[in-house]
């Protein structure tokens, strides 16, 4: 490699000829349909941008697929609209005499349009995009289409490798095949014994072997790109021959030449030619197995510049084919080799550790990368314009011909015809009014709604909880039969239970329901009058507007059982000057309140498990303080008997025996006192407190309960409503269409010409567009 350095300009050889130079079409002015169609016109050319941005933003290769089933379909719809035509003055000929017109010279006409569009119909299923690879013998152009097929499919290998042209493209099915320049279908296996120079059999070198590979294999033949390899430019002096038969309609030309020496005159004098024949071929030179630098290290970047000044030389100034900023994204340093393995071992799933690879791997395999996606942009904007800029053209020029031919015939009809329109304009009006109302009264309905909902929460949270602060009054006007039998008792709860859920319904139903139903009242009548406004008076009367609904049955259900049923009485008898309410009042004055917290809790402990339970302190309480509140509450006998006797010895019998007498007389007065009276009492004070705690609970759920009742009306409401109004909007909808029915019966023969000529002028825009979007004009 060194001496490429020390090369003289004089190796690489020029070859003069003439250039086509290729003026653009200059951009024609869309033609416009008549002012009714004016809306189409809008929406055509914002499908035009989005059609723009769909195209942009796919990737290259699939940008041809996409110009190719757009101009497929415009074609198809020329062809619908040629047949149309051709059907419809068949049909007139038979008028035609009435009018004094003469069909006959047209329909020829048409009838060559026909087949002039059925032949460009099966021209645009086999175009595709082709990209061709030239270069010297052995230069690793199959390894480079092997590459970049991601397998390999070609043979290769020392030497003279390729004798003939062998084309790769993607088929539908699973099995791949081959076609012989016979037309002889092959296995693949055999286009090394057919394709190789290194067989016996032997092949002329202008012969192509069709090769057809499945597309789900190779991503690359997904979007109808055909890959041809080629055999060494230096094996036969016969080039025109190759170009005329292999190159006129390729997209891409890729030169595949050897980084360790330079550009030789037979590769430049072969492109000479093809830019003799084409008109600013595009070409990509890949200077292949640059690996081959990792051994020169010192003066791997010098030899590199060299090769790119070559080339940009060669491509802008001796063909000018781009100018130099272009040419230096055509060529690129590359290992076709390295790139194959490389990827064959990803597909295998193995790492690419670099072994087996030369110093530098990483970015020749980038390198490649980068070729890949320049030339799939490259070829994808090349095959678009080569291969459907000239059909459009003719498209135009078919559409042009046939719209002049139409006009003529509509300018010698004269119908107007007015009546109809002035109702079917009203009845659109009247259409356009109900959908605008439509979507007002949904929005107003909204708010009426939130506005309601929100104001019957509220009231119904404020009643409720008055009647939970007058709940005792309530319970204390419960009066059934008491007694402390567990099985009395339980029907008393559930009895009681029963009263409290009917009595708060009612009371809530009392203090509620008049607002809520004035409420519920006002928003109906409103939305009444607004739905009035829109329905003819007709429809009053059907669905019964000026009616009044009775009250909404607002259902108050607090359930009582579920929400009370866990209430558990305590109504055994409890001495006003027992030992324990005298130490914790005596604590209280002390502001003991840890000792009273302890005591108390020891004390429900206790009840719950109708047995006595030490008092386990505080871990901060006086050990000594800890232990007597402990012994007192445990052993309560020996408390009192201890307790009397220091009272006996500190103030003698006579005040002792008085004093066991008074308190002895409290006793006997509260247990005599302690009737079932006292225990209802006791009883339905200990309910009000525990329903009390569970009724605030269920405050925000009931009265958004009831919220969601008014709401549940108040739609049944408004949908029956609405529904009236969407029934009235389907009965202009379908006089609308029974006018436009009329109004067509009326204008047929005027309105079919009219709908052919702006069909014309449609299919003008779509090719128009299509031009605008796919066919982007050159740029100096």
């Amino acid at each position: 490699m060194a001496d490429l350095i020390h090369t003289s300009e004089g190796d690489h050889g020029s070859t003069g000829g003439t250039y086509r130079s290729y003026t653009p079409t200059a951009k024609r002015h869309r033609p416009q349909m008549n002012r009714s169609l004016s809306v189409t016109n809008i929406k055509d050319q914002h499908n035009i941008m989005s059609k723009s941005d769909a195209f942009n933003n796919l990737p290259p290769l699939q940008r041809f697929g996409m110009a190719r089933k757009e101009v497929n379909q415009i074609y198809r719809n020329i062809a619908k609209f040629v047949n149309d035509g051709s059907a419809f003055l068949q049909e007139f000929d038979q008028h035609s005499k009435n009018f004094n017109i003469s069909v006959e010279e047209i329909m020829l006409q048409l009838k060559s349009f026909a087949n002039q569009v059925a032949g460009i119909q099966e021209m645009l299923t086999r175009d595709q995009m082709k990209v061709c690879f030239f270069g010297r013998t052995s230069n690793g152009k199959s390894t480079v289409v092997n590459a970049m097929l991601e397998d390999k499919i070609l043979p290769t290998g020392m030497g003279h490798t390729s004798n003939c042209f062998c084309s790769v493209s993607g088929c539908d099915g699973d099995e791949s095949y081959m076609l012989t320049p016979n037309d002889e279908k092959l296995a693949v296996t055999s286009v090394k014994q057919l394709a190789s120079a290194l067989s016996q059999e032997k092949l002329e070198s202008n012969a192509l072997v069709r090769v057809y590979w499945p597309k789900n294999r190779v991503e690359l033949l997904r979007d109808d790109v055909v890959l041809v390899d080629s055999p060494g430019i230096d094996v036969t002096p016969d080039l025109d021959s190759w170009i005329n038969q292999h190159c006129l309609d390729a997209d891409v030309f890729v030169l595949v030449a050897n980084a360790e020496s330079t550009l030789m005159i037979t590769e430049k004098n072969f492109f000479h030619k093809v830019s003799e024949r084409l008109s600013k071929p595009n070409i990509f030179i890949l200077n292949n197995r640059w690996d081959a630098s990792a051994n020169e290290p010192d003066i791997v970047e010098e030899v590199k510049k060299q090769h790119l000044e070559r080339t940009i030389d060669f491509l802008a100034n001796e063909l000018q084919v781009a100018n130099k900023r272009v040419a230096l994204d055509r060529v690129f340093f590359v290992s076709a080799k390295e790139t194959l393995t490389a990827r064959q071992k990803r597909q295998r799933g193995d790492p690419i550790d670099g072994v087996g690879f030369s110093e530098g791997y990483q970015a020749r395999l980038l390198e490649f990368e980068s070729f890949e996606k320049k030339f799939k942009e490259c070829i994808s904007e090349s095959a678009i314009k080569t291969k459907f800029e000239q059909h459009a053209k003719q498209g135009l020029k078919i559409i042009d011909c046939m719209k002049d031919a139409l006009q003529q015939l509509e300018n010698n009809i004269i119908s107007k015809i007015v009546q109809l329109r002035d109702e079917r304009s009203t009845c659109l009006k009247n259409l356009a009014y109900v959908k605008n109302r439509l979507r007002d009264e949904a929005s107003h309905f909204d708010a009426r709604l939130k506005q309601l909902t929100s104001s019957v929460e509220k009231k119904v949270a404020k009643a409720m909880t008055r009647e939970i602060n007058h709940l005792a009054y309530l319970v204390d006007d419960f009066n059934r039969p008491f007694h402390s039998h567990d099985l009395v008792i339980q029907t008393y709860k559930k009895e009681l239970l029963d009263y409290i859920d009917e009595g708060l319904g009612r009371n809530l139903m009392v203090r509620c329901s008049e607002t809520v139903n004035d409420g519920w009242n006002k928003t109906r009548n409103d939305i009444i009058k607004r739905i009035r406004e829109i329905l003819p008076a007709d429809y009053h009367k059907a669905l019964a507007l000026d009616d009044t609904l009775p009250e909404v049955p607002i259902s108050y259900n607090l359930d009582c059982h579920n929400l009370c049923g866990g209430f558990q009485e305590d109504i055994k008898f409890r001495f006003t000057w027992g030992w324990r309410p005298l130490l914790r009042s005596a604590l209280v004055l002390c502001g003991n309140t840890r000792f009273v917290r302890v005591l108390d809790e020891n004390e429900e402990f206790s009840q719950r498990a109708n047995q006595d339970t030490t008092v386990v302190g505080s871990p901060e309480l006086p050990i000594s303080l800890a232990t007597g509140i402990a012994m007192a509450s445990s052993y309560s006998s020996l408390g009192i008997v201890i307790t009397a006797g220091a009272i006996f010895r500190m103030v003698g019998w006579r005040l002792f025996t008085v004093g066991i007498a008074v308190y002895g007389g409290l006793y006997g007065f509260e247990r005599l006192t302690w009737t079932r009276g006292a225990q209802e009492r006791t009883y339905k004070k200990q309910f009000v407190n525990y329903a009390t705690q569970k009724l605030k609970m269920m405050i925000s759920i009931t009265s958004r309960n009831c919220s969601n009742q008014i709401q549940n009306e108040l739609n049944g409401t408004y949908h029956r409503l609405i529904n009236a109004v969407t029934e009235y909007k389907t009965t202009l909808e379908e006089q609308s269409k029974e006018l436009n029915l009329r109004v067509s019966k009326l204008e047929e023969i005027e309105n079919t010409f009219k709908v052919l000529s702006n069909r014309s002028i449609w299919l003008q825009n779509e090719l128009l567009a299509f031009i605008d979007t796919y066919l982007p004009h050159d740029s100096d």
